[in-house]
């Protein structure tokens, strides 16, 4: 063939296979950018961004307002469970009953979600002004190999000291699990040493409590100190 031939016009007719083929594929493709479409609204929801780029503000889905807020209802109940504190000593969930309970599970060497949500706790804990009494704000190490009580308590003296740190094995994470939907694993670092370098990949939502100790609420990582504010203040009656 010259550089200047007509290549050959394709048969109006394709093989019924062909045909088939073309047709599946055509399906793939509108359900990878349905799903795309659904994704892109709930992680590029409009409103204020964090400077981790994290979108704060509601998503319109199939007409319906998304904050990233979801209420338990009626409230679940979930396993007590014993850990150890920044200050070494034991603590259990039951311990905390009678107040509002707001936790999430990270660790001290998280580079992005576990500062941004302290911070967001130490902005809400001022926001509540004398509120901030009857709930306590848990912070809960999934590094099972390198969080201990006094590196936790260092770390959250960098935010707000009275946040509870909290440390346990992972026999202990892996029973209360699916009460919060909790998954964490380490991830090595390439060219260093696994048992020492690592980061943790784990769940990222934060979980509010009542006074008897059911689960109530659900919080997206990214929420923002004054929606905390809002569903803390509705749970104590204001």
């Amino acid at each position: 063939m010259t550089e200047n031939a007509i290549p050959p016009r394709p048969s109006p007719n394709p093989h019924p296979h062909t045909q088939s083929r073309l047709m599946l594929a055509g399906t793939l493709v509108v359900g990878v950018i349905s799903t795309f479409v659904v994704l892109y609204a709930l992680f590029n929801r409009s409103g204020t961004s964090t400077q981790s780029g994290v979108n704060t503000g509601a998503a319109i889905i199939e007409g319906i307002p998304y904050t990233g807020v979801e209420i338990i209802d009626p409230p679940r109940a979930v396993q007590d469970f014993t850990l150890i504190d920044q200050d070494g000593q034991p603590l259990s969930l039951s311990d905390l009953k009678g107040e509002l309970v707001l936790l999430f599970f990270g660790f001290t060497n998280c580079p992005d979600l576990c500062p941004s949500t302290l911070l967001e706790y130490k902005k809400t804990r001022i926001a509540l002004g004398e509120l901030v009494d009857e709930i306590e704000f848990v912070f809960i190490s999934v590094d099972t190999k390198r969080d201990r009580p006094a590196v936790i308590k260092e770390y959250l003296t960098k935010f707000d000291p009275a946040i509870h740190g909290l440390e346990g094995d992972r026999s202990v994470f892996e029973a209360i699990s699916r009460d919060y939907n909790l998954e964490f694993f380490e991830e090595p670092i390439e060219g260093t040493d696994p048992e020492t370098d690592f980061t943790v990949v784990h769940s990222a939502s934060s979980f509010l409590l009542n006074q008897d100790g059911q689960l109530v609420t659900e919080f997206v990582y990214g929420t923002r100190s004054d929606v905390l504010v809002e569903n803390i203040q509705k749970q104590l009656g204001e």
